[in-house]
């Protein structure tokens, strides 16, 4: 058999294998907690493998950024990733890989979407509204799933922590009897988050056709809301809930 060809199968056999991993690691009932601490030791990991967590949901936006926006650089308008800021999140998965705790990679900004803690507790919901910002988003997550596709103790990425794009538009709750049929009039448009999981879930697996995603719905991840979300066809793919 040709050299190339022994590489490609020896390549798939891997890619097949880590996607295995990580989708049996939730083949089971698992432990875990959210971490959105503005540093993250080592200690920090010990103590999560002392408690018998399986695995922590990371969210490191309060961190101290190079720029304004850790990783983003700039939520106003994203070019690429900070390279300072990824290597401080690598450093910090591998303190995790060190003690045995797996991570869901979440982020609580996004371009045209800063944090409301780090946005004068304001929403940001330009996201929401400007078709630009869903491309900055997209390609944000398409260049960090690319450097961290390979990072043995990543078992999901969760590209948005609650979305509330129905809030910027007067929705506090999904048993508002209007809000069905405005789902339906904003099909397709910014403010539509099924079009914008549809968008992300591409751009992710563009660079990282295996790592296991979660999704989000709509009313900040609300269990009403999961009847407002498309599923998607995607063999990794999870919804997570409230």
């Amino acid at each position: 058999m040709p050299i190339a060809i022994v590489l490609a199968a020896l390549l798939l056999a891997a890619c097949e294998t880590r996607t295995e991993d990580q989708l049996g690691f939730w083949s089971r009932q698992r432990k875990g907690a959210n971490c959105q601490n503005s540093t993250v030791e080592p200690a920090y990991w010990e103590a999560a493998a002392a408690l018998g967590l399986d695995f922590i949901r990371l969210m490191p936006d309060a961190w101290q950024a190079h720029q304004l926006d850790f990783l983003i650089g700039r939520a106003d308008h994203f070019t690429r990733l900070n390279d300072n800021d990824l290597s401080e999140l690598i450093r910090v998965l591998e303190d995790a890989e060190r003690a045995g705790v797996k991570v869901v990679l979440a982020m609580l900004s996004l371009p045209g979407a800063r944090w409301r803690q780090l946005n004068q507790d304001k929403d940001d919901a330009r996201l929401w509204r400007d078709a630009d910002y869903q491309k900055q988003a997209a390609e944000f997550w398409r260049q960090l799933a690319g450097k961290l596709k390979d990072h043995p103790t990543i078992v999901a990425y969760n590209p948005l922590n609650e979305p509330h794009p129905e809030r910027a538009f007067g929705f506090q709750n999904p048993d508002d009897g209007a809000f069905p049929q405005w789902v339906k009039n904003i099909e397709g448009t910014p403010a539509d988050l099924n079009a914008f999981n549809r968008r992300i879930v591409a751009a992710i697996r563009e660079s990282d056709q295996n790592t296991p995603i979660i999704l989000d719905g709509w009313f900040y991840a609300s269990p009403l809301g999961l009847q407002y979300v498309d599923p998607l066809e995607d063999r990794s793919l999870m919804y997570a809930f409230l």
